[in-house]
């Protein structure tokens, strides 16, 4: 399955009910809060969420955090959806490489991500009453918007995808972002080809001349990072068949909101567009503001 090797399902996806119910009745032996269960891993432990029942047995929102977060990011929006009466499942993942999430084996994209996201996805909506009733909304933002996108285009067999929230979301190339690295770094990366410089030097000049994600990033997340920025969703958002929003800060300088405009520009009929003061962490600090830009769209695809 693209990069990502994925291994043998453990009893607890062949058993999902099972599992949900057991869940249930630890949650309510512990005391712990009402909807939230714990931690559960998924495709056999290739990707780690934690699912919230809801009272609304055929809706699922699907939260997708950015990179270098982790899921701990919609806490505060899971809380705020699950002191409603009448309520969505929610599942919030850690993306491969993220938290609890072990880093896929090989450098993957976003598509790749998406196909392990989407069986994941798939294995959620089975462990809700009603499998085949289920509508899936996805809300990405930064880096899990790449992967929200892509789901798209991945083979939904497993869930009915209705709705796509994008915040934050790199969606498309800017003009001079495929400028050729620094003229220091081009000749130290032709001298460590050759052994002329040291491993423990070569690292240090990445560091020095790479962006801060990437100095960071260790192992395969580092390939990842190089192969998801390089990524361009332009096809992608003209062959929309969704509903997709897309909440913006005025003040993101990680994606701009000129960029944003012109991907929305690429299919009106199916993107709308909000923007609104803050920064590139406005779908993750303003709760209340993304819960109330998911109910407006939920509600799009009711109309």
């Amino acid at each position: 399955m693209g990069g990502l090797n994925v291994p043998a399902r453990s009893k607890e996806q062949l058993f999902p009910a099972v599992s949900v119910l057991a869940s249930r009745c630890l949650l309510f032996a512990l005391g712990l809060p009402k909807g939230r269960i714990l931690l559960k891993s998924f495709v056999g432990g290739a990707i780690f969420g934690e699912v919230q029942p809801g009272t609304r047995d055929d809706e699922l929102w699907v939260l997708l955090h950015g990179w270098g977060r982790t899921m701990a990011d919609f806490y505060s929006f899971a809380n705020l959806v699950a002191k409603g009466s009448d309520t969505p499942w929610v599942v919030r993942f850690d993306l491969p490489g993220f938290g609890t999430s072990p880093a896929p084996e090989l450098p993957s994209g976003s598509y790749e991500y998406a196909e392990i996201v989407g069986e994941a996805i798939g294995q959620a909506a089975g462990s809700m009453p009603h499998p085949s009733e289920v509508k899936v909304v996805v809300i990405g933002h930064s880096f899990g918007g790449r992967v929200a996108l892509s789901l798209t285009s991945v083979g939904q067999n497993q869930f009915a995808l209705s709705a796509v929230l994008l915040s934050g979301v790199p969606l498309l190339r800017s003009p001079g972002a495929s400028r050729k690295p620094k003229l220091t770094f081009r000749i130290a990366r032709s001298m460590f080809k050759y052994r002329l410089i040291s491993q423990s030097r070569m690292e240090a000049l990445r560091v020095r001349y790479g962006s801060r994600d990437y100095a960071l990033a260790t192992g395969v997340m580092r390939n990842v990072l190089v192969k998801i920025v390089n990524e361009d969703y332009s096809e992608l958002i003209r062959n929309l068949k969704v509903p997709v929003s897309l909440l913006w800060g005025q003040d993101d300088t990680v994606a701009p909101v000129a960029v944003a405009e012109r991907a929305a520009n690429l299919r009106p009929s199916l993107i709308s567009m909000k923007k609104m003061p803050g920064d590139h962490f406005l779908a993750v600090a303003s709760p209340q503001v993304l819960l109330d830009e998911v109910i407006h769209l939920v509600q799009r695809t009711r109309d």
